[in-house]
């Protein structure tokens, strides 16, 4: 167990040894796109949050075979009392409880795939039958400031506020309240799903599947976490309109 443990330490430090060498060794790439922070489609109900960047990496900075997956590392000990968390809403609130949700082996959520709109919304056959118990869709992301945290996707979307230039527009976002037990306070656990410095995160389900992008949150008003979140199909179009080609997410 050990020597596995020390081998794949081995592994990562000869990865970032690479990176090294000098400064230009550690420019991984460069911004090759990024529009001023907006309301896409203001005054319409497509409307939402335009707040992104695309980087293009130099793939010779990068050793021969390195994958460019996305995934989310969960060696953490709060994983596990997450998870328990998790198991326990849907005890609680599903009529047929999906199955326990468990530590992956490789410690690792590979992030593949995204989900579409509708069934975000619940507008789509599948989400009507998978919430058709009382079961809602719990989600996950990692943040910046809060790292790893777990909620609860409404399914409904929710008017967000913005100010750009002294005008005022509103967008339509998904909202996530923060996934907590009142009577199991847990002070190793984040209180809410998100705190400032947490926006740009990506939120995904259990099954790996990206939902959309954290784009800002209402604060911990009267005990009420709620947390704004962009659609990834809404993003992915809108990247794709702009630069004139297919984007695919790895």
């Amino acid at each position: 167990m050990r020597q596995r443990q020390l081998k794949g330490c081995q592994q990562i430090h000869d990865v970032l040894s690479s990176f090294q060498a000098s400064d230009d060794a550690r420019t991984l790439g460069h911004v090759h796109h990024s529009p001023p922070m907006s309301v896409k489609h203001a005054g319409t109900k497509d409307a939402f949050t335009r707040d992104w960047a695309l980087i293009k990496l130099d793939r010779e900075k990068f050793p021969d075979g390195f994958g460019f997956e996305n995934a989310v590392d969960l060696q953490i000990s709060l994983f596990r009392k997450l998870c328990h968390l998790i198991n326990k809403h849907n005890q609680r609130f599903c009529k047929d409880p999906p199955a326990t949700y468990k530590f992956p082996n490789n410690k690792l959520m590979r992030l593949q795939g995204t989900v579409p709109v509708d069934e975000l919304l619940g507008r789509s056959s599948s989400a009507v039958i998978a919430n058709h118990d009382g079961c809602r869709n719990i989600v996950m992301k990692w943040g910046s400031e809060t790292r790893l945290t777990a909620g609860i996707m409404l399914d409904i979307e929710s008017v967000a506020r913005h100010c750009f230039g002294g005008v005022e527009e509103e967008s339509y976002e998904l909202a996530v309240m923060h996934l907590s037990n009142p009577h199991e306070f847990d002070s190793h656990l984040p209180y809410g799903f998100s705190d400032p410095g947490d926006s740009g995160a990506i939120v995904f389900d259990l099954k790996g599947r990206i939902i959309g992008m954290l784009t800002g949150g209402s604060g911990r008003n009267y005990g009420v976490d709620c947390a704004y979140v962009t659609p990834i199909a809404k993003l992915q179009s809108d990247i794709e309109q702009t630069i004139g080609r297919r984007v695919r997410i790895l």
